[in-house]
């Protein structure tokens, strides 16, 4: 698992030497962890009622919650345990799961990695600063096939700046006048599609005030906590792209897809997570196998048995 994580994932590789250096980049690399969820300076404006409570007692004790995780309905992953790097049918790089330039699945069984549709279509906003090999956001094309676009900036990216007032399209990020998507429903408006900042917070900034994004509306997500890995002081209410993107339509479910009160989720859009929950659990289990130290992040490794001791208390 250590030259597998090594190789193939840069944000959580070379762990021990990155570890060793992460206290000397801490300030200077507040704006390079996860990119999406709460800007500092409008927390109190996206803050939801129903889970804040609970963001913020999280936040006192230390620990990470993963328990839902158990609970997702996602595909086998035992198909991303096996080999090592494979070509890329369309460019013939060696590639671990995916190409992150092609957007293609790699290895001896691609036909069992799960596709997920989407019922409304996404567009992610690449800043060519972040690296694909780190973005998460290369997930949901994978794995969304063409329900996703992934575009460019600046060069790929339309001109958002006309679209009409009314046409659904909103862009996933919080700000003062950002709707809430049940808001949107209770007004009888509707989600045409879906754009999403995949970049720093610093970068986002520059795309946000770009001619052709500053006009779009924004919509917001109710506040959720990461379980990113990598290091960032932001908070922990700012989300990697990838569970953005998952939260965004777990609430469309919610409000724009299940036909009755009484219907229950049924896991369709899981599957987005397929990718990023299988490195979670690996870091996971290597560092207690190994029985180290994850020094990026206070009790980022949760320990077994720990939340049920701390229900029991």
């Amino acid at each position: 698992p250590l030259e597998f994580l090594e190789e193939n994932f840069s944000g959580i590789g070379g762990m021990e030497k990155e570890e060793e250096k992460v206290g000397a980049k801490r300030k200077r690399d507040v704006s390079q962890g996860p990119k999406y969820g709460v800007d500092p300076a409008m927390r109190k404006t996206v803050n939801n009622s129903n889970n804040n409570n609970n963001v913020e007692e999280e936040k006192k004790t230390g620990n990470r919650p993963n328990d839902w995780i158990q609970n997702l309905k996602i595909a086998d992953q035992s198909v991303l345990e096996a080999g090592g790097r494979t070509k890329c049918p369309k460019c013939d790089t060696n590639r671990k799961f995916y190409c992150y330039d092609c957007f293609v699945v790699v290895g001896e069984h691609p036909e069992l990695v799960p596709k997920v549709s989407l019922p409304i279509p996404l567009e992610i906003i690449h800043h060519p600063t972040e690296k694909l090999s780190k973005s998460t956001a290369v997930h949901a094309r994978v794995l969304g096939g063409e329900d996703v676009k992934f575009l460019e900036f600046p060069d790929q990216v339309p001109d958002y700046d006309s679209a009409n007032e009314d046409d659904g399209v909103y862009l996933l990020f919080p700000s003062p006048n950002s709707q809430t998507i049940s808001s949107l429903k209770a007004q009888g408006k509707t989600i045409t599609k879906l754009v999403v900042i995949d970049s720093t917070w610093q970068k986002a900034k520059q795309i946000l005030s770009s001619e052709k994004v500053k006009r779009l509306k924004t919509i917001q997500i109710d506040t959720q906590k990461t379980i990113f890995w990598r290091y960032q002081e932001v908070g922990e209410s700012c989300l990697a792209t990838i569970e953005a993107i998952y939260y965004f339509y777990r609430e469309y479910y919610e409000y724009f897809v299940k036909q009755s009160a009484s219907e229950q989720y049924d896991g369709r859009y899981d599957n987005l997570l397929f990718y990023y929950t299988f490195i979670y659990k690996l870091i996971q289990n290597r560092y207690k196998s190994s029985k180290q130290e994850f020094k990026r992040i206070k009790n980022y490794i949760q320990e077994e048995g720990s939340e049920k001791q701390k229900e029991e208390e």
